[in-house]
């Protein structure tokens, strides 16, 4: 009975002394194993910058979504994005079988310094194994930093076949982000080789916005296409040639210079990340902030 005792004492000890001296005296490699593996068993082979690492893949979903949340983001809208990152890394695995994931992610060390390490933590481990899906499928889900007011939907943008799934639907809470609104002045001639060089042979020597028209644009504000010189293009490959914040701009001349005013950052697509912290601090939990943004999909 006594020796029953010392063994099930011991076992105990083990149980909690070891996570302890990891924590407290391992190097900064064994905290992060150790901490990041809380969330997962699964480990998965991905590629770094310094080569092949193993890692558990719910632990890769925290990382990669740390880093593409801001801090003071809260819980439920982090959780919100874990389930988005969660569902595009399957996604990719179920797409691209063999092929190993390389997305850059934030370490614990990282988080720690940020002050959200224990925040992403609970979020992940919160909704571990939870994808979006449509019709039982699992799908590409998008998402961007900060949309025009409005998000988009798949066939206004031009990918129906991309996102069938995906409807536009109003963020307007996104106007008050300090990332909403921004300006660029360009003198024309720079205007000039910045098209020359995405678009060459485009342009003539007549006045330079008598040749750039825009033709057309999606409800919620976004270019969808514009005439430059004598080429027809996407106002993604516009934005693209003049490094814009997002593809919903308007030019103007301006005391002899082109004004471009661009709304929102990102592509405009699904979910906005602006949008989900300030649903969050409103009071809906994570289901609501997806549901809303990807109304046709669920929760699995």
């Amino acid at each position: 009975m006594w020796r029953s005792v010392q063994r099930l004492t011991a076992a105990l000890v083990i149980v909690f002394l070891v996570p302890y001296v990891i924590v407290t005296l391992g190097s900064k490699e064994e905290q992060e194993a150790y901490a990041l593996q809380r969330a997962s068993e699964n480990f998965i082979s991905i590629h770094t910058r310094d080569g092949i690492r193993e890692i558990g893949f719910e632990d890769y979903v925290c990382g990669v979504a740390a880093r593409e949340l801001g801090e003071n983001c809260g819980v439920e809208a982090a959780k919100a994005q874990m389930v988005v990152v969660r569902t595009n890394l399957k996604k990719f695995q179920e797409d691209n079988p063999g092929t190993l994931l390389s997305e850059e992610y934030m370490t614990l060390e990282d988080m720690e310094e940020k002050g959200i390490l224990e925040e992403m933590l609970r979020a992940v481990e919160e909704t571990n194994g939870q994808v979006l899906t449509f019709e039982n499928k699992l799908i590409r889900v998008p998402f961007h930093a900060v949309s025009s007011g409005r998000t988009r939907s798949g066939e206004d943008a031009g990918l129906a076949a991309e996102y069938p799934w995906l409807t536009a639907v109003e963020s307007r809470q996104d106007v008050e982000s300090e990332w909403y609104l921004s300006v660029t002045l360009l003198e024309p001639e720079a205007l000039r080789t910045c098209i020359d060089e995405g678009c060459p042979g485009a342009l003539t020597e007549g006045a330079l916005l008598d040749q750039i028209e825009i033709l057309s644009r999606d409800e919620s504000g976004y270019v969808t296409a514009m005439r430059v010189g004598g080429q027809k293009i996407t106002g993604e490959k516009f934005r693209s040639l003049l490094g814009l914040s997002s593809s919903c701009f308007y030019i103007e001349e301006n005391e002899g210079k082109i004004r471009i005013t661009t709304k929102g950052l990102g592509h405009g697509l699904g979910m906005s990340l602006y949008g989900a912290v300030r649903m969050a601090e409103a009071g809906s939990d994570y289901r609501e902030i997806l549901q809303y943004y990807f109304e046709k999909c669920i929760i699995a």
